[in-house]
């Protein structure tokens, strides 16, 4: 087999790190990486659906790359780290630049940098695997894989704001929508199953909440806009703010636009809503389970504000003929969907409770009977991400 056809790829989300080993765009070995409660890491790599779970101290974390490569080494999926050529990473940032995929050189360094402080959450990471990529593997050729490429398919009437265009275009300020690697391997998915259908809505929820429309193959509106943390109210992302309470924050505060980014990004969201501090989805459901009485609030919030979204995506498409649910936490959670979905009959969108719950943390559909088809489908970010590396490489 060429060597050359070998891709790691590395996704570095908002709330966890993920790893694969491709070869001709077929993921042959996944990794993530997850904070243990002790304060250590644990990095849980999977080959032929058995899982290998190693701890590693917290000062290892940065070196998970070469930690997942070496393994797939021991596990004899690769003879050599020598034999991993191309690195592709995902890259969530604000900016029409950043929604093409590039071979990643120093001028897309410098260019991530200069938005940093704009989407901390995705960036600032990024830039650390990068730098850990460099020193860790060197000489391997480094694509950068954009997470908002699948948007750019988006009408004018979706992707502008309401302002002068010559000032948009002067300051690139635009709806770029995120999560479209996610939205794009469930498309190119469905499509080559041939059961793609003409009113696709896909909602992806994992530490960010997306809700993207897709007409024939293509994303017509999604829900995030200039950056990643708007839209639906999220883990710990505030979501949509209007424009006045933004310039009230920023008036009343003394906040820096920094500080308040930093705010709206870590410390506002469902988890402070719940009035929990820290956490995710989970510790939301967790806490609501044992009669926390904000947090179930937290979780009503979410359904309106997913109510709202999935709604205006039916409209935008007129009509709908299938809804995914993918991201980590819709996967794993029966109780996250069932909230996903409230309030949404009067669009046909209704599902079954037992289909729900037998469907655990797997993959199925889970509709009533004669209702909108609704299928829980793992993301497919990974095989996605090493398809177009694939197409980089050409």
């Amino acid at each position: 087999m060429d060597m050359a056809t070998y891709q790691l790829i590395v996704n570095s989300g908002s709330t966890s790190k993920k790893y694969a080993l491709a070869c001709q765009g077929r993921v042959l070995a996944r990794a993530h990486l997850e904070r243990t409660y002790a304060g250590g890491y644990q990095f849980v790599v999977t080959v032929d659906e058995r899982e290998y779970i190693q701890e590693i101290a917290p000062e290892l974390r940065k070196k998970a790359s070469v930690i997942f490569l070496e393994t797939c080494v021991r596990l004899k999926v690769l003879l050599s780290t020598d034999e991993v050529k191309t690195i592709a990473f995902r890259i969530v940032a604000p900016g029409t630049y950043f929604t093409q995929h590039r071979v990643l050189g120093l001028g897309m360094l410098e260019r991530l940098r200069g938005v940093c402080a704009l989407a901390p959450a995705h960036i600032r990471v990024t830039l650390e695997d990068i730098e850990e990529v460099a020193e860790g593997l060197p000489k391997r050729k480094l694509l950068g894989i954009s997470d908002s490429a699948f948007h750019t398919t988006m009408p004018a009437v979706s992707r502008h704001y309401a302002l002068d265009p010559e000032f948009a275009a002067t300051y690139d300020v635009y709806r770029f929508g995120y999560h479209g690697l996610s939205a794009a391997g469930i498309t190119y998915m469905l499509k080559r199953n041939n059961t793609l259908p003409k009113r696709l809505v896909v909602v992806h929820v994992g530490g960010g909440v997306s809700v993207t429309a897709v007409e024939e193959g293509k994303s017509v509106d999604t829900s995030m806009g200039f950056l990643p943390l708007t839209g639906v109210p999220m883990a710990t992302r505030a979501g949509d703010l209007d424009a006045g309470a933004l310039f009230g924050l920023l008036a009343r505060t003394g906040e820096s636009t920094e500080q308040l980014l930093r705010r709206l990004y870590h410390d506002s969201g469902l988890v402070q809503y719940a009035n929990l501090g820290t956490g995710g989805f989970k510790d939301i459901l967790i806490a609501a389970k044992v009669g926390n009485t904000q947090a179930a609030q937290a979780l009503s919030k979410y359904s309106y504000h997913l109510r709202k979204e999935l709604a205006a995506a039916v409209a935008v498409l007129g009509g709908v003929d299938t809804v995914v649910l993918t991201g980590t936490a819709l996967v794993r959670s029966p109780r996250l969907r069932a909230h996903t979905i409230d309030g949404l009959s009067f669009l046909g969108i209704i599902l079954d409770a037992q289909k729900n719950e037998l469907c655990g943390s797997g993959e199925g559909r889970i509709e009533a009977s004669d209702r909108v088809p609704i299928y829980v489908i793992q993301t497919r970010e990974m095989e996605e991400m090493a398809r177009v590396a694939i197409e980089l490489n050409q």
